[in-house]
């Protein structure tokens, strides 16, 4: 019975963080794509069919492998569409708080775009007392209700609680 709950555990996990990484990458596609189509200034839609075509690789590769170019690609993603994205303080050594780290970023850049319309996001990392800190800000709108946490934020609060961390959410300007 207890080998059966484990692996019914286990598969769970693997479930949620398999949703997880699928809703990370088609949420920052999506929300990039939704930017440049809404841009009357663009003229060359060819650019996106990158976006589209690395699509399948993309949800399959695992953040793991290197967080600092994931970073960079997230950076040079959203700068092709005007977003600026910039990034201070030390990323953690550790693996597993590196990886949560970028998927964080990752998710807040895309729901800061996507929700807040921000073009700028400042991700900042900070140690004190042996505890990391991971916070991102915008310049986009506050919104005018309560917010809703959906897979995203969800998601965020399940990799900062597993790595015995908490998500706050502040809106104020």
């Amino acid at each position: 019975s207890a080998l059966d709950n484990l692996e019914a555990l286990k598969r769970q996990q693997t479930l949620s963080e398999v949703t997880s990484q699928i809703h990370d990458v088609l949420g920052q596609r999506i929300t990039i794509l939704q930017q440049v189509l809404n841009n009357k200034d663009t003229q060359n839609y060819a650019d996106m069919i990158p976006l589209v075509q690395n699509l399948a690789q993309d949800i399959r590769a695992d953040v793991r492998e290197d967080a600092h170019v994931t970073l960079k690609n997230i950076v040079a993603t959203y700068a092709a569409i005007g977003v600026t994205i910039t990034i201070t303080g030390e990323w953690p050594k550790e693996k597993e708080s590196e990886t949560a780290f970028v998927s964080i970023s990752m998710e807040a850049s895309t729901d800061s775009v996507r929700h807040s319309h921000a073009n700028l996001i400042q991700i900042v990392m900070t140690s004190q007392k042996n505890k990391q800190y991971l916070q991102t800000t915008d310049n986009g709108i506050a919104p005018s209700g309560s917010i809703h946490f959906g897979t995203g934020l969800n998601g965020i609060k399940h990799r900062a609680e597993k790595l015995g961390g908490t998500l706050t959410v502040n809106t104020e300007p």
